[in-house]
């Protein structure tokens, strides 16, 4: 399963995917 939302800053980081998935 694919993480969404996962960024150099953490998963789930605004700082990278704007979309991503907040459940982190």
């Amino acid at each position: 399963m694919p993480r969404h939302g996962v960024s150099a800053e953490g998963p789930g980081s605004k700082s990278g995917e704007a979309n991503g998935d907040m459940v982190y």
